[in-house]
């Protein structure tokens, strides 16, 4: 009989889709010959027994778990040493689902019992979403409420992992527990691609991290849609409002932005896209690499240092631009360089989801020149940017400016 080990490792490859023709003969043979085997391997290496292995191993250190692995594989090797032959088959199993789970359902039941130290990190409750925090959806219709100041897991889907972290950080992994030998590489196959939609509230920014690389940093006031696994040749998201992109180089799957009837197609590049509902511009702005903008009929490829400014018509002009000053906001800062008033206090006001109001008898004119920091109070901002002739009240939503 081949030994336990080795089964279980053909069992992990097999779920990691590289095992060869040779292992794959040896598993179903293996399988075939005898029922109880036929029926673990369909029991226990379901998605849905694997997703549950997870919750419950949440629950648990790495340390503490490693210690208990150590324990049972000491056991186990002295009971090979005079366990019957009856014996073997519950051996076997126990060796497989260690493999199968990364390190064992029965590690995560039975450390307790042990008096090894738990250390609490449960996958975190769904919080009701609200206006004033980042929202989460899921592709099962789950919306969750992210609150900053709680970091863990928010949810499990298709063996992917979604995890809230410090400094208003989302990122999404297929390697959960970061361990040796953990067998959620990937999922079954399904017909529809998964699709999650990250909302950011006004008066913030979160930084996305997809699984396959993908750096996203979302402004606030934005949507977007992505997906979760793989999704085939090309990896569309869809955007509302503004968002920096930093994708790796994969010329197998163009990374596609839509933004309402346009897109930009890129290879592997740094770009920020702004696309708010009611703005007379959306803007592509390339840092680094190449892109594609495709509005209309009209292909225009950009250089770094370049912005496309894609008109209602779709008509595109494209200008050079000084980087610092147009990508600012995803370092924490309002830049008003060759801004005139309106268009300043626009900024301000989009960032708090305000509007603005601008009275008659005000001249434009500018309010400065450099870098503020987004994280001042607004009303002690505006107190900041007043001049003898230039006054700032707030009404409601409303910022308005008077003379």
């Amino acid at each position: 009989m081949a030994n336990e080990s080795h089964i279980a490792n053909l069992i992990a490859r097999q779920l990691r889709r590289d095992i060869t023709a040779t292992e794959a003969q040896e598993l179903e043979s293996w399988r075939d010959a005898y029922p109880s085997h036929r029926t673990f391997l369909e029991e226990e290496t379901r998605e849905e027994v694997l997703i549950g292995t997870l919750r419950e191993g949440r629950q648990m250190s790495k340390d503490a778990t490693w210690r208990k692995f150590e324990i049972l594989r000491d056991q186990y090797l002295l009971s090979q040493q005079r366990a019957p032959i009856i014996r073997r088959y519950w051996q076997m199993a126990a060796a497989v689902l260690i493999v199968l789970a990364g390190i064992g359902l029965y590690l995560w039941r039975s450390a307790s019992k042990d008096g090894i130290t738990e250390t609490p990190n449960p996958l975190l409750a769904a919080l009701p979403v609200t206006a004033d925090k980042a929202s989460l959806f899921l592709e099962d219709g789950t919306s969750i409420g992210i609150d900053p100041a709680l970091q863990g897991w928010v949810a499990i889907q298709r063996a992917t992992v979604t995890a809230v972290g410090d400094s208003n950080r989302v990122s999404y992994s297929s390697d959960v527990l970061n361990l040796p030998g953990f067998l959620f590489r990937t999922t079954s196959p399904s017909p529809a691609i998964p699709y999650n939609v990250l909302h950011v509230p006004y008066g913030a920014k979160y930084e996305l991290t997809l699984p396959d690389g993908v750096q996203v940093i979302l402004n606030a006031g934005s949507t977007l849609r992505y997906p979760i696994t793989g999704a085939g040749h090309q990896r569309n998201v869809a955007l509302t409002g503004q968002a920096y992109f930093s994708v790796p180089h994969d010329p197998q799957h163009p990374f596609i932005v839509r933004t309402g009837g346009r897109q930009i197609e890129v290879l592997g590049t740094e770009f920020a896209v702004r696309n708010y509902p009611g703005e007379q511009l959306q803007t592509i702005t390339l840092q680094k690499g190449k892109v594609k903008v495709h509005s209309g009929k009209q292909i225009v490829e950009l250089h770094p240092g370049q912005e496309a400014q894609v008109s209602d018509n779709d008509a595109v002009k494209v200008i050079n631009v000084n980087l610092d000053n147009a990508l600012s906001w995803k370092e924490g800062y309002f830049n008003f360089d060759d801004l005139d008033l309106r268009a300043a206090v626009c900024q301000l006001a989009q960032w708090h989801g305000m509007k603005v109001r601008i009275e008659k008898d005000v001249k434009t004119k500018s309010l400065g020149i450099g870098n503020i920091a987004q994280g001042i109070p607004l009303p002690k901002l505006l107190k900041l940017l007043e001049l003898p002739d230039l006054h700032f009240e707030i009404r409601d939503s409303t910022i308005i400016v008077r003379k």
